[in-house]
Order: C-alpha cells, then structure tokens, then sequence
C-alpha cells in the first residue's frame, strides 16, 4: 500500500526534491502529505500543487479555491514540533504534564503554518483548511472524560489560556491569581476562532500507517465563523459539530 500511494503522489508530481531527505528526517510529517493527499484524489478531489500556495489545492466549479496545508505536530524542536518557551521559572517544558504538553504540540504547529499561510498571496475567495495528524502527539495520551485535544486547542476549552494582554497561562486559576507559568512568548489564540483568521477548517486525523482508508478515518471540524464547507467534505469524512 505504501508503495501505491507513493507512486501515485509522484505520478501526480507533488513529489518535491527534497522528498527523499525529507522522508528519512521527518517520516511521519512526510507520510501524512503524502496519505491526505492520496485520500482526497480517491475522493474524486482533483488535486494540483503550485510552489506560491500550500501543499495542494483544488478548485471548486470555478468559483473559488480550496487550499490544503498538512501538518503533523511531534515532540522535539524543529519545524512542525512542540517549541520550547520560556517562563519566569525558567525553561518549564520538562516539568509540564503530559497533557499540556500535547496542547502546547498543537498550538505551537498551528502557528507555524499560521506564519507560512501568512507569507502567501490568494484570492479573496480561496479558503484554506489545515490538514493535521495527530497521531504522533498525542500517542493516544487521554483525560477521561475531557474533550479531544484538538477540540480544546481550536475552541480554548482546555488548560493552555491566553491572558488579557496575550499572555500564555497552563493553569487558568494559577495563571490569573498568582501569576505562576506566565510566559514571555505571546498566544494570540487568533488561529481558529477569530473572523480574521484564514483557516476556514481542520481535517483531523489521527492515522498512523499506510492502509486502505475510509471515512471514520477523518474528521472535518468547521470554523463556525467562516463559510460552511462541511457539506464539501461530509461524504467522505465525519463532520465535528
């Protein structure tokens, strides 16, 4: 299976120069182009990639643009992993429990392609929807009982909160009474639920491995200020809501 979706993401020419370097540092980040890339042309989304936009986009009836940007957050310091932020304790990542950590993961992926999004020029029409797999930072790690990580990122119905004058806070009681986790490295919280944000949706996914995937395997979660895409995307994954 791995070998089909390979060539047929090379066939299409997605493959880039660097694929190979790319494969062997950063596996799963490659991986999970090449798998969302291969679900959506099965799906019968005629996929084309041009190095101005994002990592692929498809038109809709000539009317406007869907572009695609994947995204696999992991632990560690390069791109598309956790970044490290300081704090007024010091580097606290190592003491941060696990579940803060996979939310910093989030935020800190979410932002960086925030940043490239940012550098690009596209139509006032084109939508953008940002691809994650969650896979790798997550591991399965859960709170029984608490929403999905991703949910707590995209709506800031989680632990990491973002004080007044933008202030990131791991505790909202701690974070607000005693000023504990303060951080020097601002969290906007601008990415998902703000009428100025480009993202328009998130498929998520939390896939590990190459295989024949159908719909339970995908999850389209709509950003309730922009316009709805979900009936683009429901025949061929579950829909958030």
């Amino acid at each position: 299976m791995k070998e089909k979706y390979l060539k047929i993401y090379t066939k299409k020419g997605f493959k880039e120069k660097n694929f190979e370097d790319r494969l062997e540092k950063h596996p799963h980040q490659t991986f999970w182009e090449v798998i969302i890339a291969n679900f959506l042309l099965e799906n019968n989304f005629y996929l084309k990639k041009d190095k101005k936009f994002l990592d692929f986009y498809f038109d809709i009836n000539k009317q406007y643009r869907i572009h695609i940007e994947a995204t696999a957050p992991e632990s560690g310091k390069d791109n598309n992993y956790v970044k490290d932020v300081p704090s007024e304790e010091g580097d606290f990542e190592e003491s941060l429990s696990p579940d803060k950590k996979i939310l910093l993961r989030y935020t800190s992926s979410i932002e960086e392609k925030l940043k490239q999004i940012k550098k690009k020029t596209f139509s006032s029409d084109d939508k953008i929807v940002l691809a994650i797999n969650g896979y790798r930072a997550e591991k399965d790690w859960c709170i029984p009982g608490e929403p999905p990580f991703i949910l707590r990122i995209l709506f800031q119905s989680g632990d990491l909160y973002c004080g007044e004058k933008n202030e990131l806070f791991f505790d909202r009681k701690y974070g607000i009474e005693k000023k504990i986790y303060k951080c020097y490295k601002p969290i906007k919280n601008n990415y998902f639920l703000d009428i100025e944000t480009p993202i328009s949706g998130i498929i998520f996914s939390k896939i590990s491995g190459y295989k024949k995937f159908n719909k339970n395997d995908f999850l389209y979660i709509q950003n309730p200020l922009k316009e709805d895409l979900t009936k683009l995307f429901s025949p061929y994954m579950n829909i958030y809501s």
